[in-house]
């Protein structure tokens, strides 16, 4: 995943809208913010976690807060961030908005075509974006610096390794070869149980 652009509208402490654009030159791939403290260093980090997962850093002071304060003041009453990313040679624009009248949110993907125009967004973004980036392993991608102690501690060894398992796969290839044991042990106990050669065969034949 290369994050392309972030578009903020009324959130948190970005009134109306705002754009910010990410290098993603493959030599000169990294973008430095730097700004006073409470200026929205944090924000922007949150605004992409929130955007992926509808979640903040644990850390995150007034997460319920989405709306930006100012707005709110003028009768507006949602936000939304829009995060556009590449991943395997196509271009994605992920949406998150929120109301504050009912506290929804509405979250959607959608895929740049060949052309560059946006096609239908996809059946089931969630999902989609698990496969890209496994919700266990957002916390060590977008983590408040200042806190990256709470996750490379020694006591969170345990937790940072099975997020790393998740993003290779490791996880489902276990589940699988315990699907194929259970299955191997299921046919053995049916040939054993078989009365004659035609079953066995029709067995063997099975597996």
């Amino acid at each position: 995943m290369r994050i392309r652009n972030i578009h903020l509208k009324n959130f948190r402490q970005f009134y109306g809208e705002q754009d910010i654009a990410l290098s993603t030159d493959l030599t000169k791939n990294v973008t430095l913010i730097h700004a006073e403290n409470g200026v929205g260093k944090t924000t922007l980090l949150n605004s992409i976690l929130w955007t992926f997962f509808g979640v903040t850093t644990t850390k995150f002071e007034q997460r319920d807060r989405i709306v930006n304060f100012e707005a709110e003041k003028e009768g507006k009453t949602s936000a939304s961030v829009q995060v556009l990313f590449a991943h395997e040679d196509f271009d994605y624009l992920a949406t998150r908005s929120f109301r504050n009248t009912d506290g929804r949110h509405s979250f959607s993907v959608a895929k740049f075509g060949a052309n560059g125009a946006l096609e239908v967004s996809l059946s089931n973004p969630d999902a989609f974006i698990n496969s890209v980036m496994p919700a266990a392993m957002a916390p060590y991608f977008f983590f408040d610096g200042e806190q990256a102690e709470t996750f490379s501690g020694e006591k969170n060894r345990k937790a940072v390794a099975g997020a790393i398992r998740d993003i290779w796969g490791s996880t489902l290839i276990e589940t699988a070869i315990e699907d194929l044991n259970f299955l191997a042990r299921k046919f053995n106990e049916e040939i054993g149980e078989a009365s004659g050669d035609t079953q066995i065969a029709a067995i063997e034949k099975e597996i």
